[in-house]
């Protein structure tokens, strides 16, 4: 046992999940209660995306030793990463309730209660944190979001207060609240001046280059031409099961999936990786993957249908019995074609709106991961140019009834129009709870989990405009003339 542990921990630090994992299980096979060898091999599956794997190992480690709370923590975090919201507020709760001192697991019960829809416990949580810790700055950036800042509020006057004693981490996450807060006020001037601080700070931590994703949408658009799409057309796998919706971040995707997971015929599984994850697996000859998109010069045809089944296994889980399922993970706008040439029968719905009210959205949110474009605006806008070209590339090449497109404001505007046009293209039934989706309970991870569960609202069309002097390089990048 002592030895598959070292071989467990060697591997691990060397950065060899598979191997350590597998060492892990040796040890579980020979000592099954051992606790902490549980909570180790919890913690890699969770780190490799393997979330339901990571369940059954923890909650087996939780019922062994029912007092420790780092326990009921990583089963939280697993739930969430698996979609289960309503169960990671109760393992959280629980690991609060083990650790009444922890600020740091009440923040993220915080995040789980308001993905559940529970707007008030969350800022109770969130409350319960700062109680602990008046300097937890990220229970002051979960509570932001939930809350209508006013004039004077003396929040505001304590963060600015709290700015320069802060890691630069810590100080990006105050600049992103207080430009919410001055919005809030109504004082642009305030409001911009620190979402370019913040905006500024968080560009560079990172190493990314636009230019890059620029290129790449350019090289799949060359690649996957009307003759690529024949030549593997009739060899996916016909399931009719995915929806996947694609689009620019807050371009109201998550409205969409709210509205269609009000059905009940769909699940809305949320932002799911698991198409890259299947590109990730198709290797060369020498066992190496291949980048996409210059796999499918080396793809043979027949090699499309493992595609679709690789990822039809993967998102099975999702669907909790449900004939049609919602994957709203956005990046899939980039392999919009080869989900087409995998699932010929899935359908693809590209949401779609105004550009300018999109791209400020963006550069006004922080996101968790990936978003590296929205922290620049001439960067935001060009990359915006370059997906929205790629777009209209999948537009002329894609069947008609297998790609649609959304405009955001045409929900706002004229709902059971839009609705029945999703449904139908769907092949679904009418269903008049499409109509009333905000009273829908399900998860919400994105940050539009508070904005869907309230009826439709045009408040949000044309937000852009009161703020065109402070986003002037994004309306350049945009080619966006003001008269």
């Amino acid at each position: 046992m002592a030895d598959w542990r070292a071989q467990a921990a060697a591997h691990r630090n060397a950065g060899r999940y598979a191997q350590a994992i597998d060492c892990f299980q040796h040890c579980l096979t020979e000592t099954p209660n051992d606790v902490t060898a549980r909570h180790d091999l919890g913690l890699l599956l969770l780190m490799t995306g393997r979330a339901g794997e990571a369940i059954a190992i923890l909650t087996e480690a939780s019922r062994l030793a029912p007092q420790w709370d780092a326990l009921f923590r990583l089963l939280g975090e697993a739930r969430m990463q698996s979609g289960d919201a309503q169960g990671a507020v109760r393992d959280f709760g629980q690991a609060a309730a083990l650790a009444p001192k922890d600020a740091d697991i009440r923040v993220r019960l915080g995040i789980a209660l308001a993905a559940v829809g529970r707007s008030s416990d969350a800022v109770d949580a969130y409350d319960a944190a700062i109680g602990l810790d008046p300097s937890h700055i990220a229970a002051y950036y979960n509570r932001s979001g939930l809350k209508k800042y006013v004039k004077d509020d003396p929040e505001i006057l304590l963060l600015t207060s709290m700015v320069p004693g802060l890691s630069v981490s810590d100080q990006i996450l105050v600049h992103f609240i207080l430009g919410k807060a001055w919005m809030d006020v109504g004082d642009a001037d305030q409001a911009f001046a620190h979402f370019h601080r913040g905006n500024a700070l968080h560009r560079a931590t990172l190493s990314y280059d636009v230019a890059d994703d620029i290129a790449r949408m350019g090289k799949i658009a060359e690649q996957f031409t009307q003759e690529l799409i024949q030549k593997f057309s009739g060899q996916g796998v016909l399931s009719q099961q995915p929806i996947f919706i694609v689009g620019m971040p807050r371009s109201g995707s998550t409205l969409v999936e709210q509205i269609l997971a009000s059905h009940p015929m769909v699940e809305g599984a949320g932002e799911i990786a698991a198409f890259r994850a299947v590109l990730g697996r198709i290797t060369g000859a020498d066992g190496v993957s291949l980048p996409y998109p210059d796999l499918m010069a080396l793809m043979p045809p027949q090699a499309v249908a493992t595609v679709g089944d690789l990822y039809l296994k993967l998102v099975g889980p999702y669907s909790h019995g449900k004939p049609r399922l919602v994957d709203k993970f956005l990046e899939n706008s980039l392999y919009a074609g080869l989900i087409h040439l995998a699932l010929p029968n899935a359908r693809i719905i590209h949401c779609r709106r105004d550009p300018v009210d999109t791209c400020l959205s963006c550069y006004t949110l922080l996101f968790g991961t990936e978003q590296h474009f929205t922290y620049d605006m001439s960067e935001l806008g060009r990359y915006w140019r370059a997906h929205d070209a790629l777009m209209e590339h999948w537009r002329t090449v894609l069947p008609a009834d297998r790609f649609i497109e959304i405009e955001y404001e045409q929900v706002v505007a004229e709902l059971e129009t839009q609705v029945r046009r999703l449904l139908d293209f769907l092949d679904l039934p009418w269903e008049p709870a499409c109509m009333a989706f905000h009273k829908t309970e399900r998860t919400v991870m994105t940050a539009s989990n508070a904005q869907v569960r309230r009826p439709i609202h045009g408040g949000s069309v044309g937000r852009w405009k009161p703020y065109a002097a402070q986003i002037q390089p994004l309306l350049q990048a945009l080619g966006v003339n003001i008269v």
